[in-house]
Parts: structure tokens; C-alpha cells; sequence
């Protein structure tokens, strides 16, 4: 797999932290067994309290929703266990810690690069793309569980550290957590560079958690001192010895349209003349949303004669996107037929149909019959 000579390469870490990441993503000598696990340790105790709003505070702010991965100097990683020659297999399990108060959670396939430079010993770690999202699922809480997976992961051929510019690629397990003030299947170590430079704990976070595949290395952020206590199976099985606690059925995420408010049911084109507020939208638990006003002609009567019903005819669309964390306004533009209408004084009975979407990609209808009046007049000066 060849690199894009435009990649940005950024190093986000100290010399140290930089060695000891590209030194795990190269640590996959061996090839994978037919049941391999990696990752952290699930049998342990999570720290108390931490969520994605404050868990690593005071470094950095948290979001509703976050992803983090973990590497520990020279001794663990949730990078795939694959052969340095390359190769690809599929994680199969993941087992989370006992935790208090769990919520939605969801397995990351994340792909990091490595880079050689003009110092063997500094390469450049490049983190991530987002290649793929797994099911949504909840475990119960206070117990190990492990829940079955099928995503599949490889890596390229290890690059050689002494030939400046020669890049390899190798995949990441990732868990994200979807719910607001969740336990998170963190422990705190507090091994960090400074108070264990021989043996620390590396992390990779995003907040928020990201909610579909992206081909662009988007970087994360870096606190250190943390472990994921997410163990991963590659290959086979779950790996022996994880909890014999039946897996539980994924669920869906927080209902799409919860998050949408609309302002009534009687709306005015703006100082524009052609778009309508119709009212906000907020993630979590909605992402984005596509808005469209139809006038349905002919439909009635159809019904009534058995006919065939004649297409809505729309009258506007709006889509809009709504960070996490955030509120975004939900508008929606006239076309020429609706404004050829208006234009003339009438008014405009009509459905507005919100499809909204959650982090998740789940989907919920929200149907209302609104009234659209003509813009007031312009004040005259």
C-alpha cells in the first residue's frame, strides 16, 4: 500500500512517546494464532467515576461521546497482532471490564501509519483513519462480558526504519462509548513518561467518538497514564478464559429524533423571502437531519377511487448537521413553486417530513402538517 506524498505527518508526541508508538506498531512479529488475544486486561478494576465529559481532565475537555485505544511499553497494544510481513485476519471478541454504569459502546477499526525518517530511532507515527464501525451493543453492569465481533483488520509489510520515506500500515482496536456520563473501561495507572519513562501508558483519544469511516488521518488527542481494559480476540474464539456471560444483543443507540424541537406549526420565509426557520436540532442524540415540505396532490382522492396516487410535490429541502455536543439550527429553502404560491398571497398547507439521524446511523421519521405564510411586508424606512 503506497502513500500519498500529501499526507500530513505529524508528530504529536515527545521523541520518547513518538519511538515507543511506532515501536508498537511494529511489534506484531509473529503470526497470529488461530485464536490470539490482545489488548488490555478486562479482569481488572476501572476507576471509579470517569466518563468521556471528565475523563482525563485536567489535560484536555471531553465530548458526550468518545473513542480510545491503548499501548503499553513493550508490553501490550490494542494494535492487531499481524505478521510483520502483512497479512489480515478478524477480530472476533471483545471482553469489557465490570463497570457500574454502562452504556452504548461500539468496537473501532482504526488504521495508523509509520514512516521512516532520516533517524531510524524517530520514526514518524502517523493516527488514524476510521476504517470501520462495529454493532452498537450494551453490556450489564457489574461483570466482565464479552460480546462477539466480526471486523476485519490487516496491516502492510513492516517498514524498513532505514530507508527514510518507507511507510507500513497496521489496524487498531478501538473502543467507543456512545453514552452521556458512562462508565468508561479505564483504569488509571498513572504510569506516564515523566513519573515511568521505562514503562508507561500510551493513549489515543477523539471526542467525540467518530460516527463513520474517514479516509483522512485525523488526529486524536494523547493523554498518557490510562489503560484500556478491553481485551480483543483475533481470530478463532473468544479468547479462553474471558467470562462465560452470554453476549448480549446489540441495541440500538438514543432515539434519532429526540434531539429535535420544532418551533410550532406555522412558519414565515426569513428576511430572505425563501428560507424557513423551522426550529433546532441537538447531538446527542441527533446528528444530522434532512428536512423536506411536500404538498401531496391528489393523494385523497386516489384513495377514495382506488386510483393511483399522484408524487408529493415538493415544495422546499433543507439538511443539516449537528456537531456533537452542539445545537444547530433546522432550516429549510422554498423552491419556485413554493414562492410562486406565496408570492401571490396564498398560504401553503403542507407535510414536513424531518428524517433524523443519531451517531449511530440509526434513522427516526418526524411528520407534521404545517402552514407556510407569506413573508411579512419590508418595513418601509
Amino acid at each position: 500500500m503506497s502513500v500519498r506524498v500529501s499526507v500530513r505527518r505529524v508528530r504529536r508526541r515527545a521523541a520518547l512517546v513518538a519511538a515507543l508508538a511506532a515501536s508498537a506498531c511494529l511489534a506484531v512479529a509473529g503470526a497470529a494464532s488461530a485464536a490470539t488475544p490482545f489488548g488490555g486486561n478486562p479482569n481488572g478494576t476501572v476507576t471509579p467515576g470517569l466518563n468521556c465529559e471528565n475523563s482525563a481532565g485536567p489535560y484536555f475537555q471531553g465530548a458526550p461521546t468518545c473513542t480510545w485505544w491503548w499501548s503499553h511499553a513493550g508490553v501490550g497494544s490494542d494494535i492487531a497482532p499481524l505478521p510483520v510481513t502483512g497479512g489480515s485476519d478478524t477480530i472476533t471478541s471483545v471482553t469489557l471490564p465490570a463497570m457500574s454504569n454502562p452504556g452504548t459502546m461500539q468496537v473501532v477499526i482504526l488504521t495508523a501509519a509509520l514512516s521512516a525518517t532520516n533517524e531510524p530511532s524517530r520514526p514518524q507515527f502517523i493516527c488514524c483513519q476510521v476504517k470501520a464501525l462495529g454493532p452498537t451493543f450494551t453490556v450489564p453492569a457489574n461483570q466482565v462480558t464479552t460480546v462477539p465481533q466480526s471486523l476485519a483488520v490487516s496491516a502492510s509489510k513492516e517498514a524498513n526504519l532505514e530507508h527514510p520515506g518507507e511507510t507500513s500500515f497496521g489496524d487498531i482496536a478501538a473502543i467507543s462509548v456512545l453514552t452521556p456520563g458512562a462508565s468508561l473501561p479505564l483504569r488509571y495507572t498513572g504510569q506516564t513518561p515523566i513519573t515511568s519513562p521505562n514503562s508507561f501508558d500510551v493513549d489515543e483519544a477523539y471526542f467525540p467518538a467518530p460516527t463513520a469511516p474517514n479516509g483522512e488521518f485525523t488526529p486524536s488527542v494523547d493523554p498518557s497514564g490510562f489503560e484500556l481494559m478491553a481485551q480483543f480476540t483475533l481470530g478463532g474464539a473468544p479468547a479462553a478464559g474471558a467470562a462465560p456471560t452470554p453476549a448480549p444483543t446489540p441495541t440500538p443507540g438514543p432515539a434519532a429524533k429526540g434531539g429535535v424541537k420544532l418551533g410550532g406549526d406555522v412558519f414565515r420565509p426569513g428576511a430572505d423571502g425563501k428560507t424557513l426557520g423551522l426550529g433546532k436540532a441537538t447531538n446527542p442524540p441527533t446528528a444530522g437531519t434532512t428536512q423536506t415540505l411536500t404538498l401531496p396532490t391528489g393523494a385523497a382522492r386516489a384513495s377514495a377511487t382506488g386510483g393511483k396516487a399522484k408524487k408529493p410535490v415538493v415544495l422546499g429541502k433543507g439538511k443539516t448537521t449537528v456537531p456533537s455536543g452542539k445545537s444547530a439550527p433546522l432550516k429549510l429553502t422554498l423552491n419556485s413553486k413554493a414562492l410562486a404560491k406565496l408570492s401571490k398571497g396564498h398560504q401553503l398547507k403542507a407535510t414536513l417530513t424531518i428524517v433524523a439521524t443519531n451517531p449511530q446511523g440509526e434513522s427516526q421519521t418526524v411528520t407534521r402538517a404545517v402552514t407556510v405564510k407569506p413573508a411579512k411586508p419590508k418595513k418601509k424606512n
